[in-house]
């Protein structure tokens, strides 16, 4: 992703309330709702 394509999205924006970063280090594929409590804190 550029830094041009990142400044295109946000000046369409009102604003950011939350940010979230999700760079990698998934572990397991399954729903949240059945996933395995110690993945979530090993990610």
């Amino acid at each position: 992703m550029s830094v041009t394509a990142v400044d295109a999205f946000a000046a369409e924006l009102d604003g950011c309330g939350v940010l979230v970063n999700n760079a990698g280090g998934a572990i397991g594929t399954e729903p949240v709702a059945t996933g395995d409590p110690q993945d979530w804190r090993t990610m």
